[in-house]
């Protein structure tokens, strides 16, 4: 049975008077993932499953070391929770089919967690998981957006008796964005180092330091839904942590192909989302891909991978002097810069001529 994140708390209160066999709690945000496992286990230690036991999920795990941890004595506890930690989103089959036959047989007196990364579809797609998710809560942790931080930043200030007016939310929510584990780490100096009661945006200034995190993919999704702003952000970010040039210029080329094909398609005539699986845009991303190519055309989706293609030349070594669809910027950042803007349609960027 699937449960979210945000379902978890009321779920577990709701089981009084025990769990199901297995919580496998799955995610790519570790804040979210770790706080979830914590849920799992506190409720399980008020149920009395006092002892726990904590394997680590790797290419040598054995399943017999399962089958050990579930069933075997103990001379401390009456009740156990079994841990199992994946490394990724993958799940050996044997192990798997081994849960399969373990579950349906277990007393009450053992109950498994799994924590992992989000899960392959190799995975959830198997066979012995669909039969699995019959006995277990599925719970699935996602990585917060942008527009949901300044909501989760107040109701955690809220928790440690602070609050902050929408401006200064905003603020804190542009210094820690893409580091939720940091932003719990900025929120928890605020209780220490500032007042309870309404926080005062110069003293949170002096106190909060810049911990937003991006990835080249972030950067890109802010540029084609038409935040620049953001976009520039993130790519000045990855500057200044070293990011490889040549992994950004690969990211943005695979975007910008895509808004071309999907504008090729649009000026035939023929309906741009049909192409998102052939360009392996899934989940929000697809939308936000078929919303740009509506608002893009042709000839913009051609300068921005021209201006890609400079951007990677340089990234290679190789001089981009003047010569048909070439421009004269030497700095790939700044080149990459340029296609973020047009990708968002800030139409007034200039390019250098």
């Amino acid at each position: 049975m699937k449960v979210s994140h945000e379902q978890l708390e009321a779920k577990l209160g709701s089981a009084s008077a025990n769990l199901p066999p297995l919580i496998w709690v799955a995610g790519n945000e570790p804040l979210l993932v770790i706080e979830s496992g914590d849920l799992v286990r506190n409720t399980a230690r008020k149920l009395g499953y006092s002892e726990r036991t904590v394997i680590n999920v790797d290419r040598y795990t054995k399943a017999s070391d399962i089958q050990g941890a579930a069933g075997s004595m103990s001379l401390f506890a009456e009740q156990r929770l079994v841990e199992l930690r994946l490394p990724a989103g993958r799940f050996n089959k044997d192990l798997g089919e081994l849960l399969v036959e373990l579950l349906p047989t277990l007393g009450d007196d053992t109950r498994f967690l799994i924590t992992s990364e989000q899960l392959e579809k190799t995975v959830t797609q198997a066979s012995w998981f669909n039969q699995i998710d019959k006995l277990s809560w599925q719970v699935s942790v996602y990585a917060l957006k942008r527009s949901q931080l300044p909501q989760w930043l107040n109701d955690r200030l809220m928790r440690q008796g602070q609050t902050a007016d929408k401006p200064l939310l905003e603020w804190l929510s542009d210094k820690v964005e893409g580091n939720l584990l940091a932003a719990q780490q900025e929120v928890r100096k605020l209780a220490l180092l500032c007042e309870k009661g309404k926080l005062d945006p110069l003293q949170v200034q002096q106190v909060v330091l810049n911990v937003a995190r991006f990835d080249s993919f972030s950067v890109i999704d802010s540029a084609v839904a038409g935040d620049a702003q953001r976009a520039l952000r993130g790519l000045e970010g990855l500057k200044a942590e070293g990011e490889a040039l040549p992994l950004i210029v690969w990211a943005y080329s695979e975007a910008a192909r895509a808004l071309y094909k999907m504008c090729q398609a649009k000026n035939k005539g023929q309906n741009p989302a049909a192409l998102t699986m052939q360009l392996r845009l899934f989940g929000p991303r697809e939308a936000l891909f078929v919303n740009a190519c509506q608002r893009l055309s042709l000839a913009q989706c051609a300068t921005i991978l021209n201006l890609v293609a400079g951007a990677d030349r340089l990234a290679k070594g190789i001089s981009d002097s003047p010569a048909p669809n070439r421009t004269r910027i030497t700095d790939p950042w700044e080149i990459l810069s340029a296609a973020a803007c047009l990708m968002a349609g800030k139409q007034d960027f200039a390019i250098a001529a």
